[in-house]
């Protein structure tokens, strides 16, 4: 029978007159290729054709296989062209053709000795006038063992109306060699579209993958399993997304234990260490990059139904975006070819997938040369003229208190370099008044380096405070005199009745150069009480927590021992970051983030370190903790907050589950010296995020949050390598940027000023002041101390000129 539907199938074929077949748009060919090429593989076996002379006639080059150059030019031989010769016309990709599209094929990736050239090819689809456009990288199925680059069906021309470049790559086959040595032809061929993409139109920063069959399994083990991309001198980074079209090989090692099946052990062979090398779901882990999924399993088969769901939990663990659709409407071969195709389902799936990919990733453009914000010194220092009175070298952190903004600054840091070495707390009552000295703290400080304004609702036993909500103002220096001898931790609290500062020393143990990095106010919700909570440094300190309490010395009652201490490899903290997620109280220290369970007997839980070396990991620190909305588009778990982290050179975002216990995945968010590199148009070695938390801003004409984050960036010196004590070896530049993140995470480049006496910008905060609204305050130092001269702090005020633009 199957024989009979095989020929009455060829001998329509053939019958159709050439007219009104090869003189239209080759289309037709490719869908009569696919009604004998079952399996989707992209090749014709004999058992598919099931008829000898017709096969061997069709297989000019005696490979075994029927290409989709054979099988037309098989057809047009036949049908001829009135004459009985064979038409000259190749184009196994009518679709592409009939569009007009550009195409340029065999195209080498990789030279190889005793290597056919078609293996190591590939094939670049363009639509006209192409210009950094995404880049959609196509590979074909067939059983690890054949298929072909050329049976892409509607893909091409559906990817290039779309405004994005096809690329269909070709690979070896096993057995003549194993899988891995595919798998890394498979990279190769994805390097090689990185580096030259531009080249054809295409925008190196937006490579997607797509796979069917074993193409998917290709796709999902080479986004999951760093080391071929590493091979190929890539990292994971540089994917986007990957489309997964019914692969069966997601959980290679639960696959293969106990199959017979001859084409699995042909690719993946007896050994299980093998399989595991090749199991995509064995090599998902947090914090790699692996770029987010698009899951598609058809015909409702259980056993790729289980692994798909597997695969799928494994990726939202790690805070992978994975998402999963069923297409019982399709069989393992129609499900290929129906992509690209009007009303398919998965197709739409997928549009929809990619579209809020793109709009997390879309790569940045130039900055422009007129910026959205306007900006105007509001306080700055002049050091060659101010040859008395208080000369700040760091403008640290920006508060706002009881309708006022204050800022804290230092002049030495933490080096008793200067002479006149002290800290101060300047303040602006309005926006019209000038800035004005508020507190002196006096010689043996140096740095103010935490304030905050707390509002306590309730007190140390949860109940309401008599009186209504108590807000007190707080702020921390560092004593130079500590470095030289023990010195207690001392909390500066502001009377706002009298305008006055109270010193209050904490009942804590004395210990040289103690200071304060993060505070931060927490409901504890089992208790219901306020809670204020201090990171100290150095050890045995750690973070204190105190609450609200009338009678006590500044109106806050400090507990006498640390809830937790020093965290550091060798027992060294710094407390850098605090927030409050899902009314989970979140702190930071060193290369870890760690999470407090509340009650009468709290207990804190490290939910995330980064490995040694956390240089890698892009940075040396963990520098601050934000409280983000997480948008459906980012992760899987859309009822739940994020936390936003910052290492001294990328930025990452965290799970925040609901039960401390479970895994807190983060995943890189962006990476500032590639992302700086491109924007700026020239190498950056280091770049770093100066958040210890962020405060979200509205525009003058759209409500939505946007989180500035101040960094500074250091160039390198040709033939010089960077180190921190040899000044000539890195540049800075007279100009301060800083970034915008809005709630998509889209991240955006924007100016403050070009000036020598600018360098990073610490902090941000709206302005208080009815009159201003939509006005940003930036504070900062410039960076002429790392030269050995003497810096200065500022304070700026930007306002934004046109409403945010959307992201690109």
């Amino acid at each position: 029978m199957k024989r009979l539907v095989t020929i009455t199938a060829l001998c329509c074929l053939l019958a159709i007159p050439s007219t009104s077949t090869f003189a239209q748009a080759p289309a037709a060919d490719g869908e009569r290729f696919q009604q004998f090429d079952r399996n989707g593989d992209g090749k014709i076996a004999a058992d598919e054709l099931d008829m000898p002379v017709v096969f061997k006639a069709a297989d000019k080059n005696r490979d075994g296989f029927v290409t989709p150059d054979e099988f037309v030019g098989y057809l047009q031989q036949r049908q001829g062209d009135g004459r009985g010769k064979m038409s000259r016309r190749r184009a196994p990709v009518s679709a592409a053709a009939a569009e007009g599209l550009h195409i340029k094929r065999n195209i080498r990736y990789r030279e190889t000795s005793g290597v056919e050239p078609n293996l190591h090819s590939l094939d670049i689809y363009t639509p006209k006038d192409a210009k950094n456009l995404p880049v959609m990288i196509y590979i074909h199925g067939g059983g690890w063992k054949r298929g072909d680059k050329a049976a892409v069906g509607s893909k091409p021309a559906y990817f290039c109306s779309r405004d994005w470049v096809f690329v269909s790559l070709n690979y070896r086959f096993v057995p003549a060699v194993d899988l891995l040595t595919q798998l890394q032809d498979s990279a190769d061929a994805i390097a090689w579209v990185h580096k030259h993409i531009a080249d054809h139109g295409g925008d190196p920063q937006q490579l997607h993958l797509m796979g069917h069959s074993a193409g998917a399994h290709h796709v999902a083990i080479l986004a999951t399993n760093e080391r071929f991309l590493k091979a190929a001198g890539k990292e994971l980074s540089i994917l986007n997304s990957v489309v997964e079209l019914d692969t069966q090989a997601l959980d290679v090692l639960g696959m293969m234990t106990g199959t017979k099946n001859a084409t699995y052990v042909q690719a993946f062979g007896k050994e299980e260490s093998r399989w595991r090398q090749v199991s995509p779901l064995h090599h998902v882990a947090v914090g790699k990059g692996i770029p987010p999924f698009l899951l598609v399993v058809a015909d409702n088969r259980e056993q790729k139904l289980q692994q798909a769901a597997a695969f799928q939990k494994s990726l939202q663990t790690a805070d992978v975006r994975c998402e999963f659709v069923e297409a019982p409407e399709h069989n393992h071969g129609s499900l290929n070819r129906a992509i690209g195709e009007p009303n398919d389902k998965v197709t739409q799936a997928m549009e929809r997938f990619h579209d809020s990919v793109r709009r997390l990733k879309t790569s940045p453009a130039a900055p422009d040369d007129k910026d959205d914000f306007s900006w105007q010194p509001s306080l700055k220092f002049d050091a060659e003229k101010t040859k008395e009175g208080p000369l700040p070298v760091n403008a640290m952190q920006l508060v706002v208190h009881r309708g006022k903004l204050f800022c804290g600054m230092a002049t030495s840091f933490e080096r008793d370099r200067y002479s006149r070495s002290s800290s101060y707390i300047y303040s602006k009552a309005s926006a019209d008044a000038p800035w004005k000295l508020e507190i002196d703290f006096g010689p043996g400080t140096s740095r103010v380096g935490q304030m905050f304004s707390a509002r306590f609702e309730n007190d140390g036993d949860g109940q309401p405070i008599e009186g209504g909500p108590q807000e007190i103002l707080v702020a921390f220096t560092m004593s130079l005199a500590g470095r030289r001898g023990k010195a207690p931790l001392q909390v500066r609290v502001r009377d706002d009745a009298t305008g006055q500062w109270l010193t209050v020393d904490l009942p804590t143990p004395k210990v040289a150069g103690s200071n304060v990095r993060e505070v931060w106010l927490h409901r504890d919700s089992v208790s219901g009480a306020d809670l204020l909570f201090v990171g100290a440094n150095p050890s045995p300190l750690g973070i204190f927590s105190g609450s609200y309490d009338p009678k006590a010395p500044g109106r806050i009652r400090w507990k006498t021992t640390p809830e937790i201490s020093a965290q550091g490899r060798r027992g060294t903290s710094k407390w850098f970051g605090m927030a409050s997620v899902n009314g989970a109280l979140f702190a930071s220290d060193v290369d870890s983030v760690f999470r407090r369970v509340d009650g009468p007997q709290p207990r804190w839980v490290k939910v995330l370190q980064f490995p040694r070396g956390v240089g890698d990991e892009g940075g040396a620190e963990v520098r601050g903790l934000t409280a983000v909305p997480n948008p459906q588009s980012l992760t899987a778990w859309p009822e739940e907050e994020m936390l936003v982290l910052a290492t001294q050179m990328k930025i990452w975002r965290m799970r925040v589950p609901a039960d401390a216990d479970e895994t807190h995945g983060h995943t890189a968010e962006l990476d500032l010296l590639p992302w700086l590199g491109q924007r700026l148009g020239e190498p950056v070695i280091f770049a770093e995020s100066a958040f210890n938390h962020l405060t979200p801003f509205q525009t003058a004409s759209d409500a939505t949050p946007l989180w500035p984050i101040g960094f500074q960036i250091v160039y390198p010196v040709p033939g010089k390598k960077l180190s921190t004590r040899d000044p000539d070896s890195y540049r800075l530049k007279d100009d301060v940027w800083f970034l915008l993140r809005d709630v998509q995470a889209n991240y955006t480049l924007h100016r403050i000023d070009s000036d020598a006496r600018l360098f990073l910008a610490r902090d941000f905060k709206p302005s208080p002041f009815a009159n201003e609204p939509h006005i940003l305050y930036a504070c900062g130092y410039n960076g002429s101390h790392f030269k050995g001269s003497l810096g200065t702090a500022w304070v700026y005020r930007g306002a934004l000129s046109e409403p945010n633009r959307p992201p690109r």
